[in-house]
């Protein structure tokens, strides 16, 4: 057997571990939702920092364990965050498909204002899929975790803007159903800044071997 029986039955229970802190997340969510409490909100994000620590406890315990058994040290690391870091940008697209199926979206209702910074958001998300891509072509982080973060912030600065102008224009009458769906929209388009900075955590581990939380 490739993996220890005691090896596999850890990670599992680390699997586990993530399935049931997921399962909380998503109630949390809801009554926050419901009521909107402080506290229901920071265990959502506490449960994100805390299932991120969970995965990459698992990636650790594998990458030990193969070590032994095969290829060692980065060139290990780096097979194992390609699958990862193609799985995020696999993730990026599954959000982009639900933007494209809002077909109720009205293009006309969209003000030039927040069309702009819509396409603010865009650009910067896009910036920071090429510094990961130049790093990973040119091996070199020197300052990725830095320039990441600056857009990021940059990216979530846009997104309050743009909630609030779509939040003034719901109370007004008419085009509600394309300004709720661009609510979702925003929403989405923060989440892939969130996965884009996620890329950039994975690309450090395999050059460096150290974890960083880019956010």
């Amino acid at each position: 057997m490739f993996f220890k029986k005691d090896l596999l039955s850890e990670l599992k229970q680390k699997v586990l571990e993530i399935s049931s802190l997921t399962k909380q997340s998503l109630w949390f969510t809801v009554k926050y939702l419901f009521d909107k409490s402080a506290d229901y909100r920071e265990k959502v994000f506490e449960i994100e920092e805390k299932s991120d620590k969970i995965n990459l406890e698992i990636i650790d315990s594998v990458i030990a364990h193969l070590n032994k058994k095969c290829e060692r040290d980065r060139r290990l690391r780096e097979f194992l965050m390609i699958m990862e870091i193609s799985a995020i940008f696999e993730r990026i697209c599954d959000l982009l498909e639900k933007i494209c199926r809002m077909e109720e979206t009205k293009p006309e209702a969209i003000d030039d204002v927040l069309r702009e910074k819509l396409v603010w958001m865009t650009k910067k998300v896009i910036t920071m899929i090429e510094l990961s891509e130049n790093s990973m072509k040119e091996e070199d982080i020197s300052d990725l975790k830095r320039d990441l973060e600056k857009l990021d912030d940059e990216i979530d600065e846009l997104f309050d803007e743009c909630r609030k102008d779509i939040m003034e224009r719901l109370k007004h009458k008419g085009n509600e159903e394309t300004y709720g769906n661009l609510l979702y929209v925003i929403g989405y388009l923060e989440r892939i800044g969130d996965l884009a900075a996620k890329v950039g955590s994975r690309l450090v581990f395999i050059f460096e071997g150290k974890h960083v939380f880019i956010k």
